[in-house]
């Protein structure tokens, strides 16, 4: 039997969901309509997106590319906590320079999550929309169900309740049995807390958990593209479902 890892972000989960991706792509007749829009240049984009650094540093940027570039999205709850978002006075700094250590918890988590999944760019609205520009957030507001569905993929921090908690956290470390057979070979059996994954299932309650008790969160979610949800420790997959 093979182990389940405690950590969201071992080698073994990041595989799962670049599966997921990669089934996405080739099996799902809306990515495959997403993809030829980008292609053919009619695709809405951000205005602009967290440029990551894959060299091992905590910087990154803001960034607005001349191109279409695949990206990831996030979406959590914000809570009540404070967080540093993005304002036309630190602007500028940020388009230079991006302290992803300065941020919260559950952004620093999207952050590792897209790094890991060798993604360069990662879509946040609180970051890559300018908080204090009125005329922008009108813009960017009327894109934004656009912007979900045309991301790579979408994390979901489904459990969190506030931007400082984060969502990678580590597993329950799973109960393991050293069975001896009678043919002598020896065989470990893991067991773990069931969890039912099928975002599309009727037993899937989403008002259970706190991302969905969000009316604007329901809505988004009807146009996701792919989903990959942090629960606790556990990831599970979401994906759009063909009419």
């Amino acid at each position: 039997m093979q182990e389940v890892s405690p950590s969201p972000t071992a080698l073994i989960s990041i595989n799962k969901i670049r599966g997921w991706i990669d089934h996405c792509r080739s099996s799902h007749a809306h990515c495959a309509t997403i993809q030829a829009a980008e292609d053919a240049g009619k695709a809405t984009f951000p205005a602009r997106l967290i440029e990551l650094n894959h060299n091992g540093t905590s910087n990154a940027r803001l960034s607005s590319p001349s191109h279409r570039v695949p990206y990831v999205a996030l979406t959590h709850c914000w809570g009540t906590s404070v967080q540093s978002t993005t304002t036309t006075e630190n602007l500028r700094l940020r388009q230079q320079q991006l302290d992803v250590s300065d941020l919260v918890q559950t952004i620093q988590d999207a952050v590792s999550m897209t790094l890991a999944l060798k993604f360069d760019y990662l879509w946040i609205d609180s970051i890559c929309i300018v908080q204090d520009d009125r005329r922008e957030w009108a813009i960017e507001s009327m894109k934004m169900a656009d912007i979900y569905s045309e991301a790579e993929l979408v994390i979901a921090a489904t459990s969190t309740t506030d931007c400082a908690n984060g969502f990678l956290h580590t597993r329950h470390t799973p109960i393991s049995l050293n069975l001896e057979l009678s043919s002598s070979k020896a065989l470990t059996v893991y067991a773990r807390h069931t969890e039912i994954h099928q975002f599309g299932n009727v037993s899937f309650n989403m008002d259970r958990y706190p991302l969905f008790q969000r009316a604007w969160c329901k809505i988004v979610s009807l146009s996701y593209q792919q989903w990959p949800h942090a629960n606790d420790g556990r990831l599970s997959q979401a994906y759009k479902k063909e009419n």
